[in-house]
């Protein structure tokens, strides 16, 4: 069971941590899959915005391509204001200098240069990436999109600016105790392995499943229409891809309802079913105090998950799901 930890700032990407890998270029032949981190040697990691620190910074925005809002970091009137992806606000500078510096202190390990496909790595737009945009005080705009974990899972690939070579930045590990990309609950799940997806509102008795179909496209189980394929994928990738920062252990002094997790207020339960015939069940309860996560219990375990904000897969999954409910009353 892991440890309660102290608040930790939601940051979409991990801080730049002095790793000790090989930095060298790799020039890949249109792979089929994308190549994995070169072998480690005894170097120092190189910052992606050399020469750039938090004053520096006008604003700076997260985007998560899959979902309409983003989380916004802006300098107003001398003072740094919060937009997270659901509308509100926050004025926190310790907050925001952490959000900025976990982007410009980023570090990558490794690059890759002759890129013929960048889509191979997760690194065009149209795919489901996550991209940071900013902008320094002397008006020049930086764009940091990420992509695809390597095969290996040890590090991801980045690209910077639209520069020509791919950057692999080294992946968190499971010490939530230390800056860094949220850790994923299910790390090993990918949306091929996916079978089904369930939605279910247990206050309303309404659920809506999506199911892989024999042709092998995504559908919902009550509906023989054929729907949009990138919504579907967006939804199941959602549903895997739920970060934590942090757990709380469960006591006998706590009960669920704290949590917004018992049976009479929970929001939503994700009911995944995997091709080994294995499942997981995750359920949604409250929004923390400082509506940067939601709580939610894992599989019945004995800790409470906060599942980051930033992005939000909870609130679009709500939030389709919602219309869903409508069409189905």
């Amino acid at each position: 069971m892991k440890k309660q930890g102290g608040l930790l700032v939601l940051v979409i990407l991990f801080v730049g941590m002095a790793i000790l890998l090989v930095i060298q270029d790799t020039t890949p032949k249109t792979p089929t899959v994308p190549p994995t981190l070169p072998p480690s040697d005894v170097a120092e990691s190189i910052r992606l915005f050399p020469g750039i620190e938090v004053g520096d910074v006008r604003w700076l925005e997260i985007v998560d391509t899959r979902y309409d809002s983003p989380l916004r970091v802006e300098r107003e009137d001398a003072q740094w204001v919060i937009t997270l992806p659901d509308g509100n606000t926050q004025n926190d500078a310790n907050i925001a200098e952490n959000y900025i510096s976990s982007i410009i202190e980023l570090q990558w390990t490794s690059r890759l240069s002759n890129i013929e496909d960048y889509s191979v790595y997760g690194l065009v737009t149209e795919q489901s990436t996550i991209q940071v945009n900013f902008e320094t005080q002397d008006g020049q705009q930086h764009k940091l999109l990420l992509g695809d974990m390597t095969d290996d899972g040890s590090a991801f690939y980045a690209r910077v600016d639209d520069q020509s070579v791919v950057y692999l930045l080294a992946a968190p590990t499971n010490d939530i105790s230390s800056p860094g990309l949220a850790t994923r609950i299910f790390p090993t799940i990918t949306p091929e392995q996916v079978m089904a997806v369930r939605l279910t509102d247990p206050q309303e008795n309404i659920s809506m499943t999506i199911v892989q179909q024999d042709d092998g496209t995504w559908g919902l189980a009550d509906t023989p229409q054929t729907l949009d394929q990138d919504i579907m994928l967006a939804l199941i990738r959602a549903a895997i891809e739920m970060r934590y920062r942090r757990s709380i252990p469960l006591d006998e002094t706590e009960t669920l309802s704290t949590y917004g997790l018992d049976e009479e207020r929970v929001l939503m339960v994700v009911t995944l079913l995997l091709n080994d015939g294995s499942g997981h069940n995750i359920a949604i309860g409250d929004i923390t105090p400082m509506r940067d996560a939601f709580y939610a219990l894992v599989d019945e375990q004995e800790e409470v998950y906060l599942i980051d904000r930033a992005p939000d897969p909870v609130s679009f999954l709500l939030h389709y799901f919602e219309e869903y409910k409508i069409n189905a009353r």
